[in-house]
C-alpha cells in the first residue's frame, strides 16, 4: 500500500469517528422534503450503477469472491432504494430518511476502497488506531474528563460528565462504544503493530470495554478472539493467545480501577457477569419481546417489509412501550423490516461472499472481526451506524483483495 493510501485509511477511521455523532444527529432529526429524497435516490442509483460495472470488471478477471460481494450489496441498495421510493411517494418522513441514509454508507464505502490499495495489514493497524481512540475516551469519560456536551464529544477539559453512570466516550453511547471495541479489538490483534503498543492496546480495549458494561459488546469480544485463536497460524496461536489474555484482563482489571462512575447496583461488574445470557429480565427480555412481536408484524409481509422506517409506528400501535427505539435492535430484522426478504437475502450473500474469499486464500483468521460483528447484530443494528459500517467496508476490501499465506 502506498504511503497516501495508509494516510486516507487512517483519516477514514479517525473521521467515522467524529463524524459518528453528527450523522445519528442528522438520521434522526433531519426532515427531507421530496425533492432533496429524490436528489438520495439518483444518487444510490448512480451508485448501485457504479458497483455493478466494478463487479463485472472483478468477474472477468475471475476476482470472483469481490464480484459477488458487489453485486450483492449493489442488489441490496436497490431493494431498500425501491422501498425508500414508495415510502416518499406520498412525502419524505423522518424516519424513511433516517432509516435510508445508513443504506447509501456501505456502498459509499465499498467504491471509496475500491480506488485505493487497501491491504489487511494498513487496515489492521488503523483500526488498532481506532480501537485506542475509543478506548481512551471511554477511560477518560470515566473519569469525569470527557466533555460530551460539546459537537461529536471532541473537546477534553477537566469537569464532570453529564452522566457518570454511562462512560461511552466519543461514540456517545456506552453500547456503541462497548460493540465498535468488540468488533476492532480482534482486527487490532491481528495487526503487526510493534509488541509494546499493541500490548497497550488490548489493554486499554479491555478496560475500557469492561467499563462500558456492554454485555453483546463482551460476548462479541469473546466470539472474535475464539474465532482468532481458532484460525491462527501454530506459529502465531501463541502470541495470539497471549493477546487476547490481555484483552481479558484488561476487563477484570475494570472492576478495581478507582473511577467516578456511581452504578445503580451495589455490585456492577458482578451483576453484569451473572447477567450476561439474561434473557428473562431487563434489556434481553424486551429484545426478545421486540422480537417476537416484531415477527408477528411481518406475517403476510416478508417479501417487502413493514416499510422503510415504518417499524416503530407500527410497533407503536401493537405494543407502545417496544416501540421505545427508533429501528429494530438486530441488524438481520432491521433489513427484513425496511426491504423485505430479498434485502436479507442479498446481505447474507455479500457475508458469504466475503466468508468463501477468506477460506479458499487460506485467511480464515480475517473473519473474526466479521464473527464479532455478525454477533452485535444479534442484538443491535451496528452496521448502520458510520464507525461500524467503514469498518466492514475496510475488512471486506482488503479480505477480497488479500493474497493467500
Amino acid at each position: 500500500m502506498t504511503g497516501r493510501s495508509a494516510q486516507v485509511v487512517y483519516l477514514g477511521v479517525v473521521a467515522s469517528l467524529v463524524f459518528a455523532r453528527p450523522c445519528r444527529t442528522l438520521y434522526l432529526a433531519a426532515f427531507v422534503p421530496r425533492l432533496a429524497a429524490g436528489c438520495l435516490l439518483l444518487l444510490a442509483l448512480v451508485t448501485m450503477a457504479m458497483l455493478v460495472i466494478q463487479s463485472h470488471r472483478d468477474y472477468l478477471t475471475a476476482r470472483r469472491g469481490s464480484a459477488v460481494l458487489l453485486a450483492s450489496v449493489a442488489g441490496m441498495t436497490a431493494v431498500c432504494s425501491f422501498a425508500f421510493a414508495r415510502a416518499t411517494a406520498t412525502g419524505a418522513s423522518v424516519q424513511a430518511v433516517a432509516s435510508f441514509l445508513p443504506y447509501l454508507e456501505l456502498p459509499l464505502f465499498l467504491l471509496m476502497g475500491r480506488g485505493i490499495s487497501l491491504d489487511f495489514e494498513t487496515t489492521a493497524r488503523a483500526f488498532a488506531l481506532g480501537s485506542m481512540l475509543v478506548a481512551t475516551s471511554v477511560l477518560l469519560d470515566a473519569e469525569g474528563l470527557w466533555n460530551l456536551g460539546t459537537w461529536g464529544g471532541l473537546v477534553v477539559r477537566p469537569g464532570l460528565s453529564r452522566v457518570l453512570y454511562r462512560p461511552a466516550g466519543w461514540l456517545v453511547s456506552r453500547n456503541y462504544a462497548g460493540e465498535y471495541l468488540a468488533i476492532s479489538t480482534p482486527l487490532a490483534l491481528l495487526s503487526s503493530t510493534p509488541r509494546v503498543l499493541l500490548a497497550t492496546a488490548m489493554l486499554t480495549s479491555g478496560m475500557a470495554l469492561g467499563l462500558t458494561r456492554c454485555r453483546t459488546g463482551g460476548l462479541a469480544l469473546l466470539v472474535g478472539l475464539s474465532v482468532v485463536l481458532v484460525f491462527s497460524r501454530k506459529d502465531r496461536r501463541r502470541f495470539h493467545g497471549l493477546m487476547s489474555g490481555l484483552v481479558l484482563f484488561g476487563m477484570v482489571c475494570a472492576s478495581l480501577v478507582p473511577t467516578r462512575l456511581s452504578w445503580r447496583e451495589p455490585n456492577p461488574f458482578a451483576t453484569t457477569l451473572t447477567s450476561l445470557l439474561d434473557l428473562q429480565h431487563g434489556s434481553g427480555a424486551l429484545r426478545l419481546e421486540q422480537y417476537r412481536v416484531t415477527w408477528s408484524l411481518l406475517r403476510g409481509h416478508l417479501l417487502d417489509g413493514l416499510g422503510m422506517g415504518s417499524w416503530q409506528e407500527l410497533m407503536r400501535k401493537r405494543a407502545f412501550d417496544l416501540g421505545m427505539n427508533a429501528f429494530p435492535s438486530s441488524d438481520y430484522l432491521r433489513l427484513l423490516c425496511d426491504g423485505g426478504i430479498f434485502a436479507l437475502l442479498l446481505g447474507c450473500l455479500s457475508i458469504g461472499a466475503l466468508i468463501s474469499t477468506a477460506f479458499r486464500a487460506q485467511r480464515s483468521v480475517m473473519l473474526a472481526p466479521l464473527a464479532a460483528w455478525a454477533t452485535v447484530s444479534l442484538a443491535d443494528a451496528a452496521l448502520f451506524r458510520p464507525e461500524i459500517t467503514f469498518l466492514l467496508a475496510a475488512l471486506a476490501i482488503a479480505t477480497v483483495r488479500a493474497p493467500p499465506e
